[in-house]
């Protein structure tokens, strides 16, 4: 009997001793597993983030084959495959020139707000598997910015000289005004000259279009127009391509690969896609369809194909 008593007891003083606790265990637990839900959603996000930023890079992949076919059905017949292979050349070069350089002059660390540079943003030196990811979008980028010399030189510019053109813009124009408006895209603590100033370019409005337009100006200024562009009084002509049906299959790869472009720019799979993906889209279709109509009344009433084309890419 006293033995049992001595048991009871101490069941007794155990009691009390944990049932104080029971509170703080079961705050403890709701804890943890608010932690581990939050890792979880953090996870599944970064997966979410690889997934987009990674399909976005192959969209705007796919518009190098818009430009090709916009570009040689654009062109007369014999110079067709010469602006074929300067659109896969350009991409080729400025891949490597900007893996080699071009992409640490851009992202590494900012040297008084002008250029960037770190071992670790070179291709052979990256640390993590985002910037694989942050790395394979940009360079469709500057492949793209290169691209849009190809069209202003059609027919008229040297195959070496335009390698050349597209080496230097890779590895030292693009990233070097890159660095000035989106050097703090990866690294927040870097200097961003234009970007510290207010500067906002959301999907390379200036970085890819206006740098790579500023080159194409130079080299249309330098190399004149097409033959036969102007008549014996100086009046421009129209010149015919050789296919308007492949400038139009490539005016609507670009529209699909400008989906990636701009949702890409995003950086991540955010609430914010539709809104963008809506506007790109919206952008497009009220520009072709302002062009096609208005072009009617300016081509006495026939709708010209390459309003249309043009007005979506305006767009």
């Amino acid at each position: 009997m006293r033995r049992t008593l001595h048991r009871l007891f101490c069941l007794a003083l155990a009691l009390v001793a944990i049932l104080p606790a029971a509170p703080a265990a079961a705050e403890v637990s709701s804890l943890l597993l608010d932690a581990t839900i939050e890792a979880m959603r953090l996870d599944q996000q970064l997966r979410a983030d690889f997934t987009w930023m990674l399909t976005c890079a192959g969209l705007v992949l796919l518009m190098q084959i818009g430009f090709l076919m916009l570009e040689a059905g654009s062109a007369r017949s014999e110079n067709s495959i010469h602006v074929a292979q300067k659109n896969l050349c350009d991409l080729l070069i400025s891949i490597c020139a900007f893996a080699m350089v071009g992409f640490s002059f851009m992202f590494g660390a900012s040297q008084f707000g002008v250029i960037g540079w770190d071992k670790q943003h070179l291709a052979s030196g990256f640390q993590d598997e985002w910037t694989y990811a942050f790395f394979a979008f940009h360079a469709m980028f500057v492949s793209t910015a290169a691209t849009i010399v190809s069209g202003a030189v059609a027919e008229r510019m040297k195959f070496k000289t335009y390698a050349l053109i597209t080496l230097l813009l890779a590895a030292l124009i693009y990233p070097v005004y890159g660095h000035w408006v989106w050097g703090d895209l990866q690294n927040p603590a870097n200097t961003a000259w234009l970007a510290d100033l207010g500067f906002i370019d959301f999907a390379g409005s200036t970085v890819v279009h206006a740098t790579g337009a500023g080159v194409a100006l130079v080299a249309i200024w330098l190399v004149g127009p097409r033959r036969d562009k102007y008549d014996a009084d100086g009046k421009p002509r129209t010149i015919h391509g050789c296919s308007m049906v492949l400038s139009t299959s490539g005016a609507i790869l670009l529209f699909v690969g400008w989906i990636g472009f701009n949702g890409g720019s995003a950086g991540g799979a955010t609430a914010d896609l539709g809104h963008i993906i809506i506007n790109t889209v919206l952008a497009g279709a009220a520009g072709g369809t302002a062009a096609l109509m208005l072009g009617k009344e300016r081509d006495n009433g026939v709708f010209q194909p390459r309003r249309s084309v043009n007005g979506l890419l305006g767009g």
